[in-house]
């Protein structure tokens, strides 16, 4: 297992045993990404040249010494190897660099097609390819007064992003292969953002977006891309590229009704209940639509925040994202600045407060007025059943969360709700009760979060949820480790319990962990300050899970702690 985990591409990170490690020094960072990628011992004389070219020996020599003092500080004198004339990194497993895992996956000689088409294998490796590539190679990272580093840092810039260029054209060609035109489109938008002027990948995006289903997102990223070569470099795109868009337009026109906007928020609305980014981002070019043809439909600009909103939490990874954050905030102040009775948009507004602002006052009165003006909306019934629980008010959280489930019972969210719920009142029989109840009419339904962790762990029965987890891990995230390592804690499996949080640890390797998952997982293994750095992350990070520390059991042991009471003023709980 590594020790330290080095991650260069996109902006750099430095982790030693799980831990976020900050350089004091800039050119302690950039020495360690030159050690880390050279692979064997660099003579110090070499170094001295590439960072303090205009410095004499003496002093050259004495800043080397410091900003190999601030590096070893952080990562402990075993991890790096220091002679009177070189220096280097262990290569012996010490180190996890992300470049070259990348490198790696990307450079694995399987074959891309088989007699049956791609391979399922071929698939996996490239999707963990292009989920390690987070960003250009060092991205914003510079460094003053060191011309040779400037162009190591280019070159190996320039090199990565070809390759994952490259990962990306045989991972659209395996997803249209077996059929799956939607991810393709995916993928295909990832390399216009790197190099949003190449007219090539502009068009292969916008045809695979057409392909997918997306004609609005098509048109929106044709518009994107004129304003780019339009203020960037003055020119018009080729005539390829205008033509497949003229094609495009003219087939929407052909085939499209007109739909009056309440038709198009329908339309939006049924999609958007399907949950995944691709389709709320669907429903977000309906809800667009119809303010085309009507700017001052409000329940449009409700249902775009909302969908806004939603984009804010990609998936189990529960972590807000500014960029949405604020696009839903603006749309919901739209949709009341034309209609100030609209219950949907004030529920908005209750879960910003509430996730993004920590502020409970101000979340209450939203969501109160939200229920005010109509009792039944399930989005403010149920966001506010869970800040009622973060609050420890489970009676009245119970109420609201019975009333959603009773409007609306075949809903997945609402059962779900209301078994968490139960669960964090006490009440472990009534939410299994609603599960099973629920598995009647929808037998693939994933529980494992609700059944596996918040009831198997109040009811005593961690055998049961550590089977249940285990068997939803795949098909849920890899965060999940976190929850089994707590159940295999309770049940006093310490060394599973450490088994777990390895495979946890190597997941974060490729895949975002989120902070609170991470700290968690360590507060169960008596981890104590690791715990309370993640979790202080966490808080910082917008992951929403860090609201429930107030009722969580795992962090007894640390309450105490002026850490722990820094993180629960930070988010609004200290007057629990």
């Amino acid at each position: 297992m590594s020790i330290v985990e080095l991650r260069l591409l996109g902006a750099p990170e430095l982790m030693y045993k799980g831990i976020p490690q900050h350089f004091s020094r800039r050119r302690s960072l950039a020495l360690i990404a030159v050690l880390a990628l050279t692979g064997r011992p660099i003579l110090r004389e070499r170094l001295l040249l590439m960072f303090w070219p205009d410095l004499g020996p003496k002093e050259a020599h004495a800043a080397l010494r410091r900003d190999l003092h601030d590096l070893v500080k952080l990562v402990g004198r075993g991890c790096v190897k220091i002679d009177r004339s070189s220096i280097s990194l262990p290569q012996d497993g010490t180190f996890w660099i992300d470049v070259m895992d990348f490198i790696e996956v990307n450079h694995t000689g399987e074959p891309l097609f088989g007699e049956t088409g791609p391979l399922t294998d071929e698939i996996e490796r490239l999707q963990r390819g292009s989920a390690l590539y987070r960003g250009d190679f060092m991205e914003g990272f510079t460094l003053r007064d060191s011309a040779e580093f400037d162009d190591w840092q280019l070159f190996w810039e320039d090199t990565l992003r070809i390759q994952f260029s490259d990962l990306l054209t045989r991972l659209i060609r395996c997803c249209m292969s077996v059929g799956n035109i939607t991810k393709a489109a995916e993928y295909a938008l990832k390399p216009v953002e790197l190099d949003p002027l190449d007219e090539d990948m502009q068009q292969r995006a916008i045809k695979l977006l057409v392909e997918a289903g997306f004609p609005q997102r098509a048109e929106q990223q044709y518009e994107d891309f004129l304003r780019i070569l339009e203020n960037e470099i003055g020119e018009t795109p080729n005539p390829a590229l205008k033509s497949c868009i003229e094609d495009i337009r003219s087939d929407r026109n052909s085939r499209a009704p007109n739909y009056p906007p309440y038709v198009l928020l329908l339309k939006g609305d049924f999609i958007k209940n399907q949950t995944t980014p691709m389709e709320i981002e669907r429903s977000i070019s309906f809800y667009k639509e119809a303010l085309l043809i009507d700017s001052s439909y409000a329940p449009a600009w409700a249902a775009l925040a909302d969908s806004y909103a939603g984009m804010c939490i990609p998936g189990p990874c529960n972590v807000r994202l500014q960029k949405w954050d604020a696009l839903a905030e603006e749309a919901a102040m739209q949709a009341l600045s034309l209609e100030p009775r609209l219950s949907a948009a004030h529920a908005v507004l209750g879960q910003l407060r509430m996730e993004r602002d920590y502020c409970f006052n101000e979340a209450e009165q939203h969501f109160l007025h939200c229920l005010e003006l109509d009792p039944n909306d399930f989005v403010g019934l149920t966001m506010w059943s869970q800040g009622l629980c973060y609050l420890s008010r489970f009676t009245e959280a119970i109420a609201l969360a019975e009333r959603a489930y009773t409007i609306s019972p075949l809903n997945r969210f609402a059962a779900f709700n209301l078994s968490v719920v139960y669960g964090l009142a006490g009440r472990v029989a009534d939410g299994f009760s609603i599960l099973d109840e629920y598995k009647r009419f929808n037998p693939e339904v994933i529980d494992a979060y609700a059944r596996g962790y918040i009831l198997c762990s109040r009811s005593g029965d961690y055998d049961a949820g550590i089977r249940v987890l285990h068997n939803a891990q795949e098909a849920i995230h890899p965060s999940v480790s976190s929850y089994i390592v707590r159940l295999h804690s309770l049940s006093g499996e310490e060394e599973e319990a450490w088994k777990e949080y390895q495979r946890l640890l190597k997941a974060a390797e490729s895949t975002l962990i989120p902070a609170y998952n991470l700290a968690l997982a360590q507060v169960s293994l008596d981890l104590y300050d690791q715990a309370l750095d993640n979790l202080s992350l966490s808080a910082k990070n917008w992951n929403t899970e860090v609201l429930s520390i107030g009722i969580e059991p795992a962090w007894d042991t640390v309450r105490s702690r002026k850490r722990f009471h820094d993180v629960v003023e930070y988010i609004g709980l200290n007057n629990l």
